[in-house]
């Protein structure tokens, strides 16, 4: 429990030392036996890790093949480490920089509630920043740290590609001096090492560093194990594995149940994979057959739980197998306190399920994974329903869990699977199904990727005429004119959405609610880009209305934000306060660029009420999310701060924030931004009386109310009524 920690799933982790734990005795046991660190932790390792800690070490590296201890060393010394530590066990859905830099993040924040908030909001953030921005904001806080902390990356060889070696190198290159970061892995990671090592900021541990000595393996096989072999015996088992700390394990297992040891160890023969495959069929094919089968069937399985297992099995037999397996210390580990969830043993796991493939022929696999996918499905866990009906290469099956009951994945703000899924699939997957180029269409959409949406227009486009004598066609070609409506959205294109959107209320059947949602919203944006302000504003009111009661959440976000920007331009303040509010609740405290717009609307609100204090806490919380977001809408948030810091007479403190704004609106080439920075720098400098620097800032054409400033700063009341009759005009 110590060295437990908790994944950004909400799950309890239990580090993968307690894979290699050996299978005779409990994980609490072992911690609690003096000989531990003998043959299990290599205390003359433990000892080159805190050696190497203790002068300033700042990375390292234990690489070594499958089963020879890397996460039992680690736990040890971790174990003993007087340091905060974190442990992330990869896997291979970490190869994706953003999701490892977010799982990264939620590691650290095992060890400090507060020391990865900002970093892991902007991790989760959509659209999501670069990983390297969410590094940088991590690595600015641990600077800050005091004291050391320990980062474990296990089985980094899992994650590694070159875009997560890419981010890995940019945090070893900036690494902040609090943080030692240790790798374990089956392969030398893909990082520039040399530096490191000619520094002395490297230790390495490989394979030959790990192997059991003579002693340790007589210590594990006789005195943890109980197997009470002769001299002879153990240095034959010992050669015969070369001391490969795994095939000892899984020998040690297949030796308690025979009755010729002599016989058996003379057989023990083979490499490595050749040892593992051995073990496996000895393994498996000593247990029940109910057993044997439970095994087989729930490999397919990242997790396991009772009710899970029986809903693959079909029996109710969950419960009572993962007793026995649990009981008889055979490859499954527990990853909570409440051992309702279990994982197999990522070598055993792995066996299991070439054996299940090898078996297909008689025993397909399609319906466990199917199975798997309706229990998670009903259970409210869809991307892992997503996940288990693409496994099962069910394509219908899979649009069925997307399209869910009636409000598809992509309008609750839950895009990325469908995105994974299909943005790699071949063009003539997508062509036989056409709702899948609309998803993808739509997944684009949801995450941001506007510039991506036009090919999947075109291929659904193509797709659908062909299919025109399809039951679903009028349903897909409305669908498709709504999804071409909101790409024009993201062009400024009114004449477009508005053409596109009616066609596809024409299109779209009644009851076909999500998208019908959608098209309704995109009809109120042509409406508010031609000008249509009142026309806008009562479409929007009944998208809310509708999105609210079919449960298209996007869509309704979308709206209220649309509807609340309307109603504060028009001056209905206490409207437009009530209608940001709402989406803030749908929002709640998930990261999004849209955030800053609505806290940015309420600040404006409260400062034209004069609550400056209220303005100035929703105008810090739009800043600082654009900030982790790299969003424009920080600029108009920090013109604001400006304006109270004007307003309280701290004109040198406005002053120093607009310049600082100032400079990142040239950064981003944000006209618009500089212009109001330039509006507020007038007003400051007007207010300690330096005219004619504020007149020099006024002289823009496109400022002519703060040109009309200055001139009545200088009494010339004339010319600043002529200047505001014009500007009027």
């Amino acid at each position: 429990e110590a060295l437990g920690v908790v994944n950004p799933d909400g799950l309890p982790v239990l580090p993968q030392q307690i894979e290699q734990v050996l299978l005779r005795a409990t994980f609490g046991r072992l911690l609690r036996n003096p000989d531990y660190a003998v043959f299990a932790g290599r205390d003359d390792a433990v000892q080159a890790v805190e050696n190497f800690l203790a002068g300033g070490g700042g990375l390292l590296v234990v690489t070594a093949p499958a089963g020879f201890g890397k996460s039992t060393l680690l736990g040890a010394w971790v174990q003993a480490c007087e340091h905060p530590s974190a442990w992330l066990s990869l896997d291979e859905e970490e190869r994706d920089p953003n999701r490892f830099v977010a799982y990264l993040t939620a590691s650290l924040r095992s060890i400090s509630a507060d020391l990865g908030e900002g970093a892991l909001a902007l991790a989760q953030a959509r659209p999501r920043p670069s990983p390297e921005a969410v590094l940088v904001h991590l690595i600015n806080r641990l600077a800050k740290r005091r004291g050391r902390l320990v980062l474990v990356l296990d089985d980094y060889q899992l994650a590694s590609s070159p875009e997560v070696d890419a981010v890995l190198a940019f945090l070893i290159d900036n690494m902040p001096a609090p943080l030692h970061l240790v790798l374990a892995s089956r392969e030398v990671p893909a990082i520039a090492l040399a530096r490191l090592r000619a520094q002395g900021q490297l230790l390495e541990i490989g394979q030959d560093d790990l192997r059991f000595h003579a002693e340790e393996t007589r210590l594990f096989l006789n005195q943890s194990m109980s197997l009470g072999l002769t001299e002879p015996q153990v240095q034959a088992l010992d050669a015969r594995t070369e001391s490969w700390p795994a095939g000892l394990q899984m020998a040690a297992v297949s030796l308690a149940g025979q009755s010729d040891a002599d016989r058996f160890i003379q057989s023990f023969t083979g490499s490595h994979r050749l040892v593992l495959d051995y073990l496996l069929e000895e393994v498996l094919q000593r247990q029940p057959a109910d057993i044997q089968a439970f095994l087989l069937s729930t490999s397919i399985l990242d997790r396991l739980c009772p009710e899970l297992c029986d809903a693959v099995m079909q029996a109710e037999v969950g419960h009572a197998c993962l007793r026995h397996l649990e009981q008889s210390k055979l490859f499954v580990v527990p990853l909570d306190d409440e051992r309702r969830w279990f994982r197999y043993h990522h070598l055993f796991g792995t066996a299991l399920q070439q054996r299940l493939r090898e078996t297909a022929a008689l025993a397909p696999v399609a319906p466990f994974h199917l199975r798997a996918s309706a229990w998670y499905e009903a259970n409210g866990m869809v991307s892992q329903a997503l996940h288990h009906a693409v496994a099962a290469g069910d394509t219908a099956r899979a649009i069925q869990v997307v399209q869910g009951k009636g409000m598809p994945l992509y309008f609750l703000e839950d895009a990325e699977p469908v995105l994974l899924w299909l943005q790699d699939q071949p063009p003539a997957l997508l062509d036989a199904h056409p709702p899948l180029w609309l998803m993808l269409a739509w997944s684009y959409l949801a995450t941001s990727l506007h510039s991506e949406m036009r090919a999947p227009m075109l291929g659904a486009e193509a797709a659908i005429e062909l299919a025109a004598a399809h039951p679903a066609y009028r349903s897909w070609r409305g669908e498709l004119n709504a999804v071409r409506a909101w790409e024009a959205v993201a062009r400024g294109d009114a004449p477009t959405i508005s053409r596109e959107a009616a066609l596809a209320l024409e299109w779209l059947p009644q009851d076909h609610l999500a998208v019908r949602t959608a098209a309704h919203c995109a009809l109120g944006v042509a409406h508010q880009f031609s000008g249509h302000r009142l026309a806008a504003k009562q479409v929007y009111g009944d998208v809310v209305a509708m999105a609210d009661a079919c449960g298209n959440r996007m869509i309704s976000v979308v709206a209220c934000i649309a509807l609340g920007h309307l109603q504060e331009t028009d001056n209905q303040l206490h409207l437009a306060a009530r209608t940001y509010g709402r989406a803030l609740q749908r929002l709640g405290d998930l990261p999004h660029g849209v955030v800053c717009e609505v806290h940015l609307g309420l600040a404006r609100i409260q400062y034209e009420w004069n609550d400056l204090v209220a303005a100035a806490a929703h105008a810090e919380k739009s800043s600082r999310l654009a900030v982790l977001l790299e969003g424009d809408a920080g600029l108009g948030a920090d013109v604001l701060l400006a304006q109270i810091l004007l307003s309280r007479a701290e004109t040198e403190a406005a002053l120093k924030l607009l310049a600082k704004t100032s400079t990142a609106a040239q950064t981003r080439n944000q006209h618009g931004g500089r212009l109001a920075i330039a509006h507020a720098q007038v007003q400051a400098l007007l207010q300690t009386g330096e005219v004619i620097a504020a007149a020099q800032l006024a002289q823009d054409p496109m400022l002519p109310l703060a040109h009309a400033w200055v001139l009545l700063a200088r009494g010339q009341a004339l010319q600043a009524h002529e200047c505001l009759t014009a500007f009027l005009d």
